[in-house]
């Protein structure tokens, strides 16, 4: 298991503005009273996938996975909750959110590279090949004392807002990103926002 206590991320007011397609003054504001309350962080473990998301999580038969894969979770390290305009609040979450993911898949390629192995494509539960009950089970894997902070909301979610579970394929099954994201409505998806 590795724990990142510190995910080197920032937020720039530009990138906010344009993100949330408003003014830069709204998002200057927001990021000088909120950018130093955000400590992103992570964690992660190779795992056996069919001992951690079990094939009775899947509606229809589970991925062959030709291995092993990455789980982890993603915090925002948000002690609080957001305060000041809702689309500001979103590009905020989304951008930092998307720039620890990023950094948070360069250390699990790193860990994988002495071994010869890389990481497939993201997935976060709510994508079509991964159910959202992939968030409880990854949530357990981890155990209460290595959440970071992140809860299960009633319909299984976690708040995009503070951060997300994520999986990495690191055998032969390699999941179809494009058509992945092709077939999603969830539109603040960090995957989607990715590409």
């Amino acid at each position: 298991m590795v724990s990142l206590t510190q995910i080197p991320v920032a937020l720039d007011p530009a990138a906010v503005a344009e993100e949330a397609g408003g003014g830069r003054a709204g998002a200057e504001a927001f990021v000088a009273e909120w950018g130093k309350r955000f400590h992103p962080c992570g964690v992660f473990d190779e795992v056996d996938p069919a001992e951690v998301l079990p094939a009775s999580l899947f509606a229809g038969s589970p991925p062959d996975w030709g291995g092993p894969a990455v789980v982890g979770l993603c915090s925002l390290g948000l002690e609080e909750d957001l305060s000041g305009p809702e689309q500001i609040r979103r590009a905020a979450s989304r951008l930092l959110l998307r720039d620890a993911l990023s950094f948070l898949e360069y250390r699990v390629r790193q860990y994988l590279k002495p071994v010869g192995r890389e990481p497939g494509g993201i997935l976060l539960p709510g994508c079509p090949e991964m159910p959202l009950a992939a968030n409880r089970a990854i949530l357990d894997h981890f155990g209460p004392d290595m959440t970071l902070g992140l809860h299960l909301d009633g319909s299984g979610g976690l708040d995009a807002s503070r951060g997300t579970a994520f999986v990495y394929p690191t055998g032969t099954w390699r999941p179809r990103l494009n058509s992945l994201c092709a077939q999603c409505s969830r539109k603040d998806c960090p995957s989607r926002l990715q590409s």
